[in-house]
């Protein structure tokens, strides 16, 4: 039996039509078929198309036409339904019977038996690419037509169903979401689908054939060493080798793609290998929720800290600054009043002047903890960008004047919505970082530069500098809480971490940019307001000497802090004290004067000052007006929306800063 796609040698011809006889007469090719098979005869001598029509008629095949050249098989195949055209090879005319077979394939899918006298090794190469599905040769025998035909329609009718399998299988991975990509059995790449060309960056039509491991490198996340490729790793154990779960994919184009996935061997029905598969998905979206997860739980170990100690620290730490400048404070006096002493006082003011510093940098490290306490939701308020900027240039002045010229130009009454003291102090973070990276000594080298614009309904602000800027794997980091380029003592790594997140706070973002050894720049977006604040009537100043004496009661659960405001506020008003909220109640109840302001703690034991307001509500309500509390902050959404209502004073405090929010609620 011919093999399709072969013609057989002039010396099988005899046996071969034996052998397909003895096939026709054991094993009838009965068609069950509701219609005749339809046959388009394409020969252009006419003894030899009259015997081949009788033979197919007797066949009991439906005969279409006969035409004697390939442009009129091309055109009654396209007019007249066809399942399978005989064709001569040697045709009269433009067409010879291969570019026939070719043009019948191509115009209407058409498959192809060629009827023959000629087996030559030319004629049969030039075949093949008509991709005949039988050969049948002259003289023709009828049983022979007959095997020749139906297998050759039932190869054709196998390949059209292995094409739209191939077409299914390759439509449905182009379409799936997942990357795939397919090499041979060296690696080079025979496959690839949208997702795979979108991580590689280019189309598989550029990549077919090439060779996988030149088209990027597998990097572990964090590391710099190559690792090897899990297709390379596939063909070389024939096993299954998965991605690692940091894996990242550096392309030739330098872009990094983290992915997840695996590869495994394409083994045939006899286990020899055919080459692998890669299965991958991009998790760059995945990392980077599970590193702002791994983040958000560090922030909530340290909110816990920070709710649970803040309180703690900030009553000693409120009492401690508040008797050194109570001492400071002494000591001037004394100086002035024996001035022989001056020189031996001037060095103990100079080291209580050093404490206050100290004290103030425990202050704002406590502070800073207490920004990754759970977040407590605040209204904003209407912030003046130019007062927190300058305000925050005045505070860093120490860190910037050996190191850099500071440059600020901010629009005028450009506002934001935010809390005020918090973009303060994301600016000082800013600038403080900032000149950090700037080393001191050459100072007009340098440049700080701090600029504010309104850009629609956005205000941005931009601080840029020229210092030793970062590197791209330090930019991923800045922003970890308890990260810090400095030498042990130079920081806690707290600063670029809240600045980022009081910004996200406030709907803002923070985005940096930066080049090794050329500078950074940190651009800040946050929602405009319409309207500037109203400054405040009274000026923190020495209020001592301005304000009149008043009867002033405070209320603190902590005595020695109660014993320090006996002596920064005791020689000039008349000072009542009380260690708890319930004491003083009773003072305020059973006063025959009432008190002009009262000063409370927010958190105590027992009766909290929140609660003690309440009560001073309901039965002494110009009591309760004239209230001012101390706290070291809200630890509580109901504490916090409290204080948003009240007049307070962050622990620890000056006298000035005491004084003079009890100006506001005597003057109001």
């Amino acid at each position: 039996m011919p093999t399709p796609g072969r013609i057989p040698g002039k010396a099988s011809v005899t046996r071969l039509r034996a052998y397909t006889r003895r096939l026709s007469q054991l094993t009838p090719l009965a068609r069950p078929r509701a219609t005749a098979l339809r046959i388009l005869l394409v020969e252009d001598e006419a003894p030899a198309a009259s015997e081949i029509e009788k033979i197919l008629r007797s066949l009991g095949y439906d005969l279409v036409a006969t035409v004697a050249t390939g442009e009129d098989a091309v055109v009654t195949a396209r007019a007249t339904p066809v399942d399978l055209a005989l064709v001569d090879i040697r045709l009269a005319g433009a067409l010879d019977g291969i570019e026939t077979a070719i043009a019948l394939r191509d115009a209407t899918g058409v498959p192809t038996v060629f009827v023959t006298a000629h087996a030559d090794f030319k004629t049969v190469d030039r075949a093949k690419a008509a991709e005949p599905v039988g050969y049948v040769l002259k003289p023709i025998d009828r049983a022979e037509l007959r095997v020749v035909i139906e297998l050759g329609l039932h190869k054709h009718a196998l390949g059209a169903k292995l094409r739209e399998r191939e077409r299914w299988f390759s439509t449905t991975l182009r379409s799936i979401g997942d990357g795939v990509l397919a090499v041979d059995t060296r690696g080079r790449v025979t496959f690839m689908n949208a997702e795979a060309e979108r991580v590689l960056g280019a189309a598989s039509s550029a990549l077919e054939g090439r060779q996988l491991d030149g088209l990027g490198a597998f990097y572990l996340s964090g590391g710099d060493a190559r690792v090897e490729s899990p297709v390379s790793l596939a063909l070389r154990t024939r096993d299954v080798a998965a991605l690692g779960a940091s894996a990242t994919l550096l392309t030739e184009d330098g872009r990094e793609t983290p992915l997840d996935g695996s590869a495994a061997p394409i083994l045939d029905e006899d286990g020899s290998s055919l080459g692998a598969v890669l299965v991958f998905k991009d998790v760059t979206e995945r990392r980077a929720l599970e590193s702002r997860l791994a983040t958000a739980d560090r922030l909530a170990a340290l909110g816990t800290v920070a709710a649970g100690v803040a309180h703690e620290i900030n009553n000693p730490l409120a009492f401690a600054a508040a008797n050194v400048r109570a001492a400071i404070t002494a000591l001037e006096a004394t100086r002035e009043q024996e001035p022989a002493l001056a020189s031996r006082l001037a060095d103990v003011v100079a080291g209580l002047l050093e404490a206050t510093i100290g004290t103030d940098r425990v202050a704002r490290i406590v502070e800073d903890l207490r920004g990754f306490a759970p977040p407590i939701l605040l209204a904003p308020t209407i912030v003046d960008v130019a007062a927190c900027v300058e305000g925050a240039v005045r505070t860093t002045r120490h860190e910037t004047e050996p190191r850099a010229r500071v440059q600020v130009s901010i629009e005028p009454r450009l506002v934001v919505l935010a809390d005020e003291r918090r973009l303060t102090q994301v600016f000082v973070n800013l600038i403080t970082n900032t000149a950090q990276a700037i080393p001191a000594g050459a100072a007009d080298e340098h440049l700080i530069s701090l600029s504010a614009r309104a850009a629609g309904d956005r205000a941005v602000i931009t601080v840029t500098d020229t210092g030793c800027g970062m590197s791209r794997e330090l930019q991923k980091r800045i922003f970890t809480p308890l990260f810090s380029t400095r030498e042990t003592g130079g920081g806690m790594g707290l600063g670029l971490a809240l600045a980022h997140a009081f910004v996200t706070s406030f709907g803002g973002t923070l985005e940096v940019r930066s080049v090794e050894a050329r500078g950074t720049t940190i651009e800040i977006s946050l929602p405009s307001a319409r309207s500037a604040p109203t400054p405040s009537s009274i000026a923190p100043a020495r209020l001592a000497r301005l304000l009149p004496s008043w009867r002033v009661l405070f209320i603190d659960d902590e005595p020695l802090l109660v014993r320090a405001i006996e002596r920064m506020l005791g020689s000039h008003h008349t000072l009542v004290t009380a260690t708890s909220a319930a004491r003083g109640l009773e003072f305020v109840l059973g006063a025959e004067v009432p008190f002009d302001v009262v000063v409370c703690d927010l958190t105590m034991p027992g009766m909290s000052g929140q609660e003690l307001h309440e009560r001073l509500r309901a039965s002494r309500p110009d009591t309760a007006a004239r209230m001012v509390f101390v706290s070291g902050g809200a630890t509580s959404e109901r504490a916090a929306k409290f204080l948003d209502t009240v007049p307070w004073v962050r622990k620890p405090f000056t006298r000035d800063e005491i004084e003079l929010a009890m100006a506001r609620v005597v003057e109001d």
